[in-house]
């Protein structure tokens, strides 16, 4: 089931060669059929919600906007932020690999073509945050960041501990697979840093966490009422849903 809610995107399916398999609830995930074809990219519910974000912070900063993607893969979440007016710098350990670096490029190509007119809009490093933040690679400042590397513990928490050290005064923190201890604890430490949240019940359960831009209303969600069943017990053991809107 391809679940759709209220949220919208344009279609870049046709630009991927993606393997489709069902998990929470019935929904549809996606991956790449050559590549680890069961490691889950953003569905196309989640993507929608990513593109909304990404085209927001795109009129807040009037054309600007520029988002570090943690985890990027084969490029579906780069090119939903392209498609909504944004540059993306993409960390992927795996960009080492020719086949999987030239994948990405294939799919990004046709929608940097599109959306941003061939613009050079997608820098990809073969290297994992704790490198790219260790190193001289981070002179940008980020509007938004997508962070969706190493769940393990307490790599989404130093992930975001970094990400605020080269975060604008107004950014975006969009934190996939939120179900469990470590990307709690990332969102948690937003909140502690004067950032607000909002969970969002997709089929990997988001959280986007925002500093400034002021006046930005989050946007609506309206979820699949099975996957709100699923997944908010299983949060809210461990997370305190009344610190979010």
């Amino acid at each position: 089931m391809i679940y759709r809610s209220n949220l919208v995107a344009p279609d870049l399916a046709p630009y991927f060669k993606l393997h489709e398999f069902a998990h929470y609830g019935g929904h549809t995930f996606l991956g790449d059929p050559d590549f680890e074809p069961t490691c889950g990219f953003f569905t196309h519910d989640e993507a929608a919600l990513l593109y909304t974000l990404g085209c927001a912070v795109t009129r807040f900063t009037c054309g600007e906007s520029v988002w570090l993607d943690i985890g990027a893969r084969t490029g579906w979440t780069a090119a939903h932020l392209i498609a909504a007016g944004a540059c993306v710098v993409a960390l992927e350990p795996e960009y080492y690999r020719q086949p999987f670096r030239q994948r990405t490029l294939d799919n990004i190509g046709p929608v940097r073509d599109k959306y941003a007119f061939g613009h050079a809009v997608f820098l990809p490093w073969a290297m994992r945050s704790k490198e790219y933040f260790e190193g001289d690679h981070h002179a940008t400042r980020f509007d938004g960041f997508v962070i969706d590397g190493n769940h393990d513990e307490p790599e989404p928490l130093r992930d975001v501990e970094n990400c605020l050290k080269y975060a604008l005064d107004s950014a975006v923190f969009v934190i996939h697979d939120f179900l469990g201890p470590a990307t709690w604890q990332a969102a948690e430490y937003l909140l502690e840093h004067n950032c607000r949240c909002r969970v969002y019940w997709t089929a990997n359960a988001m959280a986007v966490c925002v500093r400034g831009f002021d006046g930005w209303q989050l946007p609506e969600h309206h979820p699949d009422p099975e996957i709100v069943r699923m997944h908010r017990p299983r949060v809210q053991s461990g997370f305190d849903l009344r610190r979010c809107k």
